[in-house]
């Protein structure tokens, strides 16, 4: 499945480490994980599995990312069509 990484939003608490290796807008290949869970308390949580621009796979929580279906009826909203 492709979706793209969300973009800065302190606004709602959400801002990518510049440590990582995800650009925020851009496109990636994704794989649902098996189901996590939180070791803070044990919430399953879901994930992506990402291949990253280092070339290795990594974990992300789902909200961090924007099916491709969903961020296009986005921008075609933003363009008013």
């Amino acid at each position: 499945m492709k979706v793209v990484a969300r973009e800065n939003d302190p606004s709602i608490g959400f801002n990518w480490d510049t440590n990582h290796c995800i650009i925020p807008g851009k496109f990636y290949d994704a794989e649902l994980s098996p189901t996590l869970y939180d070791p803070q308390n044990f919430e399953p949580k879901k994930y992506y599995v990402i291949r990253c621009e280092d070339g290795m796979s990594r974990n992300f929580e789902i909200d961090w990312f924007i099916p491709i279906d969903v961020w296009r009826e986005q921008q075609l909203n933003k363009l008013g069509i």
